[in-house]
């Protein structure tokens, strides 16, 4: 099982993580049960996207390490490229998300 939230103070507009529910460090580890199932958590959320915000560009990272270890949790983020990053961002590295994670939470799930 896995959980799809907005994080906070996210750099995109609309974007999501996804974390296993069960702890894992690595995606290495993960069954074919295991890879089922995050597929179809990965295509309700980009097909969520895309119904509720558009048929936008995104990219998506995978941040995970090669072995478990109690001390690492791997997750997925989906990142939406509906907003430019210019002067401010890119010369301090501090990023503006006008979309609250909250809004945004309620947008992809289609209530706003």
């Amino acid at each position: 099982m896995f959980l799809i939230f907005c994080p906070y103070a996210s750099i995109f507009p609309y974007e999501m993580a996804v974390v296993p529910i069960r702890h894992r460090s690595s995606l290495l580890s993960l069954n074919e049960s295991d890879i089922k199932a995050l597929s179809r958590v990965l295509h309700f959320a980009i097909k969520s996207l895309i119904e509720n915000v558009g048929d936008v560009a995104y990219n998506m990272f995978f941040e995970f390490i090669k072995d478990e270890v109690e001390y690492h949790h791997y997750q997925i983020r989906i990142c939406p490229r509906i907003s430019i990053h210019a002067g401010f961002e890119l010369a301090t590295g501090f990023y503006t998300n006008v979309v609250s994670p909250e809004r945004a939470a309620r947008v992809l799930r289609g209530e706003d």
